[in-house]
């Protein structure tokens, strides 16, 4: 009556499989900029209503909070906070058609800050955020966290930065499927953006950027997420005392 097939088992535990995306999310584009006074954000052309949009402000700074979203800006934030002298805010939105540029303010003042902002396409309208992990301190390398998604097909995206006692210093790549689209060092900030299908779904390790020297630093670990493939049949399993019923992605339907 369900259309596909049924799994009966004894004795067993209930299992949750990962849920199945379409496809990774789609690259629209990513752009950066920054400099002195307060930053405006301009998101990659070409993009379409839906689009997620991901963003990552960082500055030298001691002050807390290091940015403020002008009035009307509706960006849903990560977190943002201070590491020593480096300030950072991450977030997100879906992209409405109108939006092409999002501004903030650096208090106080005319501080320099720096941003990377990335477009994607093909994303879960109502749930566009899998998971994401962030790690800050003053040593080197920056780990950013494991991520563990339960569904296939994500794009991860990693931001890191970090402040600059002088000069303009390197932060060198984990050197694995990440594409780096942007490494570069500017006024009291070194900062990076990179974008890393990972279809598999489950545990993606523990992402590594090196440092060329200790600083304060910060960084996050973002999992987009697809559309999800809707389920096409339902398993039936038991335990040693109950009957469950599970749909193909492994959700509880019936005990």
């Amino acid at each position: 009556m369900f259309g596909a097939a049924l799994r009966a088992g004894f004795g067993t535990s209930p299992r949750r499989k990962l849920r199945t995306g379409l496809a990774v999310p789609g690259f629209v584009g990513h752009t950066t900029g920054g400099g002195f006074g307060s930053p405006a954000i301009i998101t990659p052309p070409a993009g379409s209503v839906g689009d997620l949009i991901l963003i990552h402000l960082s500055r030298q700074s001691t002050q807390d909070p290091p940015f403020v979203q002008s009035a009307g800006e509706t960006i849903a934030e990560f977190s943002q906070g201070v590491q020593g002298t480096a300030g950072w805010l991450a977030g997100w939105r879906l992209r409405t058609g109108a939006d092409t540029t999002y501004s903030f303010t650096v208090p106080p003042g005319n501080a320099s800050a720096f941003w990377n902002c990335y477009a994607l396409s093909g994303v879960d309208p109502t749930n566009p955020i899998n998971t994401w992990s962030q790690q800050g301190d003053a040593t080197n390398p920056i780990n950013l966290p494991a991520l563990s998604v339960d569904i296939t097909n994500v794009m991860l995206l990693h931001f890191v930065f970090m402040a600059e006692a002088s000069g303009e210093h390197v932060i060198t790549p984990p050197g694995g499927s990440e594409t780096v689209d942007h490494n570069a060092g500017h006024s009291g900030v070194t900062h990076a953006a990179a974008r890393e299908p990972f279809a598999a779904g489950g545990g993606t390790g523990q992402r590594i950027w090196t440092l060329s020297h200790n600083e304060n630093n910060h960084g996050f670990l973002i999992a987009a997420a697809p559309i999800e493939v809707a389920p096409d049949k339902l398993e039936l399993e038991t335990t040693s005392d109950n009957l469950l019923f599970e749909d193909s992605s492994g959700v509880l339907l019936l005990e």
